[in-house]
This record gives C-alpha cells, sequence and structure tokens, in this order.
C-alpha cells in the first residue's frame, strides 16, 4: 500500500478488478479496492497499525468519494454485509476495552454521520 492508496499489494492480484476504483484524477488519483480493505480487517498476519492507516485512508476516500465507494460495495451485497459486520467487531473490542471514552468518542461520530445522511 503507498500513500493514500487503499490497496495491499500482497492480497492485491487475486481480486477482480470490479472491486477497484481510482478515485478523483485518473492520472493521480487514490487507488481503492473493496475486496482489499475486506480482506485486511480479517487477515491476522496483517498488523494492527496497517490495518488502522488502511481504515484511516479509506474513511479519506470514503468522506471524499462517498458515492463512488458507496457504488463499489454495493456491487455485491453479501460484501458489503460482511465489511459492516468487521467493523461491527472493532467496535465490539472497544467494548471489551471498556473504555467509556473511545466507546463516547465512537459512538458521537456514528450520530455525526447519521444526522448528516
Amino acid at each position: 500500500m503507498s500513500g493514500l492508496d487503499v490497496v495491499c499489494e500482497r492480497i492485491h492480484f487475486r481480486h477482480d478488478p470490479k472491486w477497484t476504483a481510482r478515485l478523483g484524477s485518473p492520472d493521480s488519483g487514490q487507488l481503492l479496492c473493496t475486496a482489499c480493505v475486506v480482506e485486511m480487517m480479517e487477515d491476522s498476519a496483517i498488523s494492527v497499525v496497517r490495518k488502522k492507516h488502511a481504515l484511516c485512508c479509506f474513511k479519506s476516500v470514503m468522506t471524499r468519494f462517498p458515492a463512488e465507494v458507496a457504488e463499489l460495495l454495493l456491487q455485491d451485497s453479501r460484501v458489503c454485509v460482511h465489511f459492516i459486520g468487521t467493523l461491527l467487531v472493532l467496535v465490539q473490542l472497544l467494548v471489551e476495552l471498556k473504555s467509556d471514552q473511545l466507546l463516547h468518542c465512537v459512538l458521537e461520530e456514528c450520530e455525526k454521520k447519521v444526522r448528516y445522511y
């Protein structure tokens, strides 16, 4: 993964091109592979730091290009549901950490997003 691209070179070659899009400028836009994001979150061989970086980049891309990212994810509802389930596991981890501060931060962000849409 380089720069703000959201692609894991080690696993990307296995993914159907339909899950990948260049967002922004055709020459210098960000490359996003939703299959890479989903697979990275589940791969125990990928470090937490790398996963965090991928999620931060994914958030950035989703903020800047929400319609395009939604289009990629909605190609297959099973993949979308699976991805959401994976993210909910991260929320469950927050609950296990028993940190009210972290949990409130996540809930506030969710509430902001729900109000926005």
